[in-house]
Parts: structure tokens; sequence; C-alpha cells
């Protein structure tokens, strides 16, 4: 028979053992987003983030250690196709056995076209990780991400309005001033309570535009060039640089 002493040895060390410590029920948070990519129109970026909780962590590459690292796999809809490979986030520390480890938050991200009819459907994202601290680690997990796909009402395209190109005195402002590199501005240059248009030019130069629709509704109509003069008419220039 087991003596007293013995068993209650081996019931403390149970208690103690790190197999037995009760891990948090969510040490990682996974969730998904899309946002569009303004410069090419149909592209998207799909982005997968961890929340992983102080303490803990996930693995990148595994070095000469145990562990499984963490991988993601895309599940495109019809009229969705993938414009690159997943990027992964740089691992912020390396333990022993020069396993990466993420912690912290950290994101995967990759490119996708979509075509507009694919508007409404879902890109599945099925996420397989370890959590671990520094003395225990939890099962593996996969779970699966969905990312709803935007409509075209929604699409990055439309995130803008389209340019309006300046006119002035009837005629686009580059093709009347004459000038390179114009920097516009509206401001009440001469504190009447109504807005006139500023431009500065590369060589210093500075002049005004009075809006000539007095109505008070629409859009600005601008005038003619005229010099930006101080108080004794002398007309005010800039350094160039």
């Amino acid at each position: 028979m087991m003596s007293y002493l013995t068993s209650t040895l081996l019931a403390s060390l149970m208690v103690c053992s790190p197999a037995t410590i009760p891990a948090p029920e969510k040490p990682v948070t996974v969730k998904g987003t899309m946002r569009p990519d303004v410069s090419k129109a149909g592209h998207y970026t799909v982005r997968v983030q961890f929340e992983i909780k102080e303490g803990w962590h996930t693995y990148g590459e595994i070095g000469d250690g145990s562990g499984i690292a963490t991988s993601l796999k895309m599940k495109l809809p019809e009229g969705v196709k993938s414009a690159g490979a997943w990027k992964h986030p740089v691992g912020s520390e390396r333990n022993e056995h020069d396993s990466e480890l993420y912690v912290g938050k950290v994101t995967f991200s990759r490119s996708v076209v979509i075509e507009p009819a694919a508007g409404g459907k879902t890109i599945d994202v099925v996420v397989s990780y370890q959590a671990c601290t520094d003395t225990f680690c939890n099962r593996p997990q996969t779970k699966t991400v969905s990312i709803a796909v935007p409509t075209s009402s929604s699409a990055g395209a439309n995130i803008f309005e389209r340019p309006v190109r300046i006119n002035v005195n009837g005629k686009p402002l580059n093709t009347v001033a004459k000038k390179r590199f114009l920097s516009p501005g509206i401001f009440d240059v001469d504190g009447d309570g109504k807005a006139e248009l500023m431009i500065g030019t590369l060589m210093g130069s500075v002049g005004v535009y009075e809006n000539q629709n007095t109505t008070g509704k629409g859009d600005p109509v601008w005038g003619p060039w005229k010099d930006f003069e101080d108080a004794k008419g002398n007309s005010i220039r800039t350094s160039n640089w």
C-alpha cells in the first residue's frame, strides 16, 4: 500500500504540474477583414489578424523544437482570384530552439482580385495554429474565418469621387497660368467673408482668384489671376523652396 506521505506528495505534484494548469478559454482571437486597393480597380487585401493574450504565443517557423506552425488556407468563391501568396508577419522573437514566435497582435495579408458579380459572396480562410506559454501548450486549433465580399455599391472604386479640374477665367488652371508645380489653397484673403483661391508657384509668385459666383449657390467660378499684394500694393513673393 502507498503510504500517506507518498500519496500526499504525488497529489501535490499533480496539482503543481504545468500540464494541469487551466488554460484561458481563448488565448488567441482570430478575425478577418478586407480593404480595397484604391490604386488598382477590383483589387483587395484580405487581412487575418491574431490577438494573442499576454504570456502566450503561436508559432511561425519551427526550429529544432516541437510545436505547430501557423498556416492559412483560403477558399475562394467563383469570381474571386488570388493575386499572390500570403504575407506572413515577422516573428517578434525566437526561443532557444530557434522557433519563430508570434506574440501580441500579428497580421497576415493576401491580395485578391474580385469581379463585380462576386459581390455578396464569402471568402473562407481556414486557420491552423497552436497557442503556448513557456511551460504549457494547448492542443492545435483549426478555425474558419469568413469574410464577406463587398458588393459593387461598396467597392473601393466608389470611396473617392472623380477628381475635378480647377478652372480659372473659364479655362483649366494649368493651361492659363503657364506656371509649374502649382499649390492651390482656399482662404478668405481680404477678410470680406468670402473665400478666394490662392495659388503658389515653384518660382515664388503667389496669385489670388476671386470667386465671381455671387449667388451663394453652386460651385465657385474663379476669375483671372491677380498678384497677392501687401497693404502698400507691392506683390508678395515667397521662397521657391
